[in-house]
């Protein structure tokens, strides 16, 4: 059996500030395989973006302290900055939340896509090529696009633009950090979409940060639910969504609003607690509706569901 397209093996991250070392993510393993798309789930501040440019290192001041991270059988952690600058772009590329952000404002999209292939693909860039790009992202009339800047595109081109320079030299992987947020719900679900079927097109593996477990269930093939810096659970997208075996899942499943639905919307009482007050034992405990006197003591470890194969959680059993 082949190795996954994308192995983060037990990685923890953290911060130097004036008061000391802040870790934001703590022993986190996952996996993406080719061709999957494996959503990281999770509330603002859990650790799911940093997690996500970790994988290229994009983060100048994250300390890496410990882990690995394998992408297509290499260790990113010790490559070279020549050495990533090779595999930025060619095996992994980034989309992100707020295009208008991402793209430059005083280049033109065909000048920016050029840029991508002329790094990876050299002898692919040309004015024709760039011109492919926009139209296998559904931007209408690339011919006159290609001579826009960015301000002159609409928020759904815009993330159209950034998508294409993105796959331009043909990634393996794509690092979707909420890549819907700024839209509005049609351009949502087209963006969606055309991920979907780009990721067929292109045989390709999508790793998509998000906190709307509404695309979830549409878009992603297997989930991994981030708390606090901790994977709390993962496993396939449907058994995950439909038997969720720790509380804070089931928490964010009872809080997402459904039509027609007469129950009260359901909250998470509290809030993430901070980098440097983690409470001891559970992390989610202080939140938790379902916790006892042992979610206190002792911190549980991410373990195997007795009866659901590829089914992983983080949290005790309940006293008996």
């Amino acid at each position: 059996m082949s190795s996954p397209l994308l192995q983060i093996e037990n990685l923890s991250l953290g911060f130097q500030t004036e008061g000391g070392l802040l870790r934001a993510v703590e022993g986190l393993s996952l996996s993406v395989e080719e061709g999957q798309i494996v959503s990281l789930v999770g509330e603002s501040g859990c650790g799911k973006s940093i997690t996500a440019l970790s994988i290229a290192r994009l983060i100048p001041s994250v300390q890496y302290l410990g882990g690995r991270i394998l992408l297509a059988g290499r260790d990113t952690l010790t490559l070279s900055r020549r050495e990533l600058r090779q595999i930025r772009g060619k095996v992994v590329s980034y989309i992100f939340q707020d295009p208008a952000l991402a793209l430059n404002p005083t280049l033109t999209i065909g000048a920016q896509i050029l840029e991508v292939l002329l790094l990876h693909q050299p002898k692919a860039a040309t004015r024709e090529s760039c011109i492919t790009a926009l139209e296998q992202v559904g931007i209408p009339s690339p011919e006159l696009r290609i001579d826009e800047y960015p301000h002159q595109l609409s928020g759904g081109m815009k993330q159209r633009a950034l998508i294409a320079m993105a796959l331009a030299s043909r990634p393996r992987l794509l690092v979707a950090d909420e890549p819907t947020t700024a839209l509005d719900v049609t351009i949502q679900a087209q963006i969606l979409q055309l991920l979907a079927s780009l990721r067929s097109s292109h045989q390709m593996s999508i790793l998509l940060i998000t906190h709307n477990l509404g695309i979830v269930s549409q878009f992603a093939d297997h989930v991994a639910v981030m708390y606090a810096g901790q994977l709390v659970e993962s496993g396939p997208v449907r058994q995950v969504l439909q038997t969720p075996a720790h509380p804070y899942t089931r928490a964010l499943l009872a809080s997402v609003p459904q039509l027609g639905g007469r129950r009260r919307l359901s909250s998470i009482q509290g809030q993430v607690p901070p980098l440097h007050a983690m409470p001891a034992g559970c992390r989610f405990g202080p939140r938790c509706t379902e916790r006892h006197g042992g979610c206190k003591e002792l911190t549980p470890d991410l373990r195997a569901h007795p009866t659901l194969a590829g089914h992983y959680t983080r949290c005790l059993p309940p006293r008996p």
